[in-house]
């Protein structure tokens, strides 16, 4: 078995980082209670290090450890879970209200105007994809999956608390969007990188006070 990894807590999923089984590893697992799932590796491998889950910025620091040539690791470093693709914009909203830090966010929504060429600069993309951070990942929410060499308006909107608890973090209660090359019909962002254009990018939240 594994032995001399790191493990540290995130929300309600248990993350294990690194180790030494028949080597040093640099892979990263993630338990939900019932199910591992494999994220992104580190970029070295290492063991006998330290790790530590920051939840303001939803992301795992690593620190120190051995490599696998038995040297001593003295580096510390931001980890992000990272879905494939390569974001054309991604911005950060504070929702700086009056009474924002014990008001309700009741709903929020988001309208894009976004397209592109592709990686030559000939073909269009199959589309433009709207992603939210959604604790480790940045997830699709919304796509425009028809060829858009122009850019093209891209909606998205949720009333779901249990979503906008999710993905308004912080006591600044930031939300993090992206809008990235859609590679696929099903709206997963492009696995090679692709040019596109963003014109705006409006987000609208509407919030109850107590």
């Amino acid at each position: 078995g594994r032995y001399m990894h790191a493990m540290a807590i995130a929300g309600s999923e248990l993350i294990a980082v690194g180790g030494y089984e028949t080597g040093a590893s640099n892979d990263v697992w993630r338990w939900n209670g019932s199910t591992w799932t494999e994220g992104r590796p580190l970029p070295e491998v290492r063991y006998m290090h330290a790790a530590a889950w920051d939840p303001t910025r939803e992301s795992l620091v690593v620190f120190g450890g051995y490599n696998g040539s038995f040297g001593v690791l003295q580096d510390t470093f931001e980890y992000r879970y990272q879905r494939r693709g390569r974001a054309a914009l991604t911005a950060r909203f504070m929702f700086g209200a009056a009474g924002a830090a014990t008001s309700t966010i009741t709903s929020v929504s988001a309208v894009a105007v976004a397209g592109g060429d592709g990686r030559d600069g000939n073909a269009p993309v199959p589309g433009v994809t709207l992603s939210a951070w959604d604790r480790e990942a940045y997830v699709a929410e919304a796509a425009n999956t028809a060829p858009t060499s122009t850019p093209a308006a891209i909606s998205w909107s949720t009333t779901d608390a249990g979503t906008m608890a999710r993905l308004f973090t912080g006591t600044q209660q930031e939300l993090a969007l992206a809008l990235s090359s859609t590679g696929a019909t099903d709206g997963t962002p492009a696995t090679v990188p692709s040019k596109v254009a963003v014109d705006s990018l409006e987000v609208t939240v509407k919030y109850r006070r107590p």
